[in-house]
């Protein structure tokens, strides 16, 4: 809750290489022109692939970050025409609300399945509203904090690996049961 605990406004570790990942080309352009944009700001500004960094150096990079950003997962993209893409949370969604942080995401479908968006969840629709969004947030420290603490507290009370199996497990049950009453 100390603002002078941060080291970067704004981060983002993650894969970029579009080249190599031709899923990662539109997140690789996106963060290229945000970084530009923020910088020219004066913000702090973090965009960076994770190969070599350690899982702690990752860990601390979340933590010290106001804002740790969200754009696209592999599974968004169009690799056949007509195909919609995930509106899925990937697991950065997850990851980086269960150490602390604060997730600032592009817009999920499915982001009110899993968080309350008035009190857990923040996000944007474009390039424009994300610069505006993280101006916002970056005046309202307390407010960026109350939902990445309530962002915390809903992924380890439902989100968790274990909790998530469990729902997988319930389901299955269900399911036999409903098609085979009486079976184990």
């Amino acid at each position: 809750r100390d603002p002078s605990f941060f080291n970067w406004d704004v981060s983002f570790v993650g894969n970029m290489d579009g080249r190599r990942f031709r899923e990662h080309a539109d997140r690789e352009r996106f963060f290229a022109t945000l970084g530009r944009r923020l910088k020219s700001q004066g913000l702090r500004v973090l965009f960076r692939g994770s190969s070599g960094m350690s899982e702690q150096d990752q860990i601390e990079t979340i933590q010290r970050s106001i804002i740790n950003l969200n754009y696209r997962s592999s599974c968004d993209h169009r690799s056949r025409a007509g195909v919609e893409g995930s509106w899925g949370l990937p697991e950065r969604c997850y990851g980086v609300p269960a150490r602390g942080g604060f997730i600032l995401s592009d817009q999920r479908r499915h982001a009110q399945d899993d968080f309350d968006l008035a009190s857990e969840w923040a996000d944007y629709s474009d390039m424009e509203d994300c610069i505006a969004r993280i101006g916002e947030f970056l005046a309202d420290f307390p407010r960026t904090r109350r939902i990445a603490e309530a962002a915390h507290k809903r992924v380890m009370r439902d989100h968790t690996y274990e909790r998530r199996a469990e729902r997988l497990l319930n389901a299955a049950a269900n399911w036999r049961a409903k098609i085979a009453p009486g079976s184990p």
